[in-house]
């Protein structure tokens, strides 16, 4: 590892993610985008994330209970949805904020800086 941060982005649509992920490269982090829960447990097992994005309507998966795994790994996450009434939905599931669709940079930027923040300090 190089020392910079790990943002796990879980989002099944391919090219929003990816563009997620240049953004978040753009921005100084290391950036995986996967497309599935069960993509996404395989990258908990290979490398712990500092912090998470999690799309709430994931197809073909769980969303629910990754939000458990990350919680029960200290990963902080935030949830991500076009509906802002699942706001209750993510305080429920452990996510440190809402990130509703769409958003400017300038609220993933600071959402960034509040997931790191509360991440595990770089051993």
């Amino acid at each position: 590892m190089d020392g910079m941060r790990l943002i796990l982005i879980v989002d099944d649509d391919q090219d929003f993610g990816s563009l997620l992920a240049e953004i978040i490269v753009e921005a100084g982090y290391r950036a995986r985008h996967v497309t599935t829960t069960a993509d996404a447990c395989a990258a908990l097992d290979e490398e712990r994330p500092d912090a998470c994005l999690l799309d709430w309507n994931l197809q073909g998966g769980d969303p629910a209970g990754l939000a458990h795994l990350l919680s029960a790994r200290g990963v902080p996450f935030a949830l991500s949805t076009g509906d802002p009434s699942h706001m209750e939905v993510a305080e429920r599931l452990g996510a440190r904020a809402l990130l509703e669709k769409p958003f400017d940079l300038d609220r993933l930027t600071r959402l960034l800086d509040q997931l790191l923040y509360e991440a595990r300090p770089e051993a």
